[in-house]
C-alpha cells in the first residue's frame, strides 16, 4: 500500500511492525516478521537514512529502533507525490487539447489493430471520473464482457455505468447472469429491441465506436436519441428469468384466492 511512496514490501512490513511496537530491537522485528536478522538490520539502516526510523542509544548490548511519526515521516513525501500528480494531470490536459486541435483528421483516432482496440477500450474506462454510457450489441468478439475487468474497477471507484443492452445479447450463455450482477453492483441497465450501434462514452469527453458507425453517426447524438427512450425500455430486473421476476411470479402463484378482495 505504501509502494506509491517509495517503500518496498520488506521496508513497509518492518516499518509497520515498528509502528505497532513503538520501539523494538532487531531480533524482535525479525521474529515478528519471520525474516533473518541480517535483512532486518539492513532494512532498518535504509529506513533510518530516509528519516522513517530513529536509532536509539544502546541499552547494554541491545540497540533499539523507534519509528518516526508517519504523518511527519511520510506526509512530506505524500504531498510531493500529490504535487507531481497535479503537474502531470495539467500536462496531460494540455497535450489532450493539442491532440484535439492538431491531430490529423481532427479529434478522431482510427485504430485497426485488435490488441490496440482492446487497450484503448480499457483506457477509455479508466479515464472516466463520473460515468460511462454504453450501448452493447450481441456477439462481442473483440472484448467480451467477462474480459472487461476495467468495468468492475470503475464501479468500485464510484463511476456510474449506464448500459443499453440489445435484447438478443441476453440469449448468449452467461449474459443474463452477468447483467444481473452488474445491476446488483449499482449499474443501470436497460434492454432494447434494437441498438443502433456499439458505443461507449466516458463522461462527456471521449467516445469509442466502430469505424463503419463513426462515418454516419455522432456518438453523443446517437446516445441522446436512444437515451430519450431510456424510461420506455425494460429494466434488466424485469427480464424473464431474473431473480426479481421469479420472486414476483412465486408470490403471485402462492397467493391464496381466498385473500383476494372482490369488487
Amino acid at each position: 500500500m505504501l509502494a506509491a511512496l517509495g517503500l518496498g514490501p520488506a521496508e513497509e512490513e518492518i516499518y509497520r511492525l515498528l509502528v505497532a511496537r513503538g520501539r523494538a530491537a532487531v531480533h524482535e522485528l525479525a521474529a515478528d516478521g519471520g525474516r533473518p536478522e541480517s535483512e532486518v538490520r539492513e532494512v532498518l539502516t535504509d529506513l533510518a537514512g530516509r528519516g522513517l526510523v530513529v536509532r536509539l542509544a544502546s541499552e547494554g548490548a541491545v540497540t533499539r529502533y523507534l519509528a518516526a511519526p508517519p504523518a511527519v515521516a511520510l506526509g512530506g513525501e505524500l504531498r510531493r507525490r500529490r504535487d507531481e500528480l497535479s503537474a502531470a494531470e495539467h500536462a496531460v490536459l494540455t497535450l489532450a487539447e493539442q491532440h484535439r486541435t492538431g491531430a490529423e483528421g481532427g479529434a478522431v483516432e482510427v485504430i485497426s489493430d485488435i490488441d490496440a482496440v482492446r487497450h484503448r477500450f480499457r483506457q477509455l474506462q479508466e479515464s472516466a471520473r463520473q460515468q460511462v454510457r454504453a450501448m452493447m450489441v450481441p456477439e462481442q468478439t473483440v472484448v467480451s464482457r467477462s474480459d472487461n475487468v476495467a468495468e468492475g474497477a470503475g464501479v468500485r471507484r464510484g463511476v456510474l455505468y449506464r448500459t443499453i443492452l440489445h435484447r438478443e445479447a441476453l440469449t448468449e450463455p452467461g449474459a443474463l447472469a452477468q447483467a444481473l450482477g452488474a445491476l446488483e453492483a449499482g449499474q443501470q441497465v436497460r434492454v432494447a429491441d434494437a441498438v443502433p450501434v456499439k458505443l461507449m462514452i466516458a463522461d462527456h469527453e471521449l467516445a469509442m465506436l466502430p469505424c463503419s458507425a463513426a462515418a454516419t453517426s455522432r456518438p453523443h447524438r446517437c446516445w441522446c436519441t436512444s437515451a430519450a427512450c431510456w424510461t420506455r425500455w425494460s429494466p434488466i430486473s424485469n427480464w424473464p428469468g431474473s431473480r426479481r421476476t421469479r420472486c414476483r411470479r412465486t408470490r403471485r402463484a402462492t397467493a391464496s384466492p381466498s385473500n383476494a378482495r372482490t369488487p
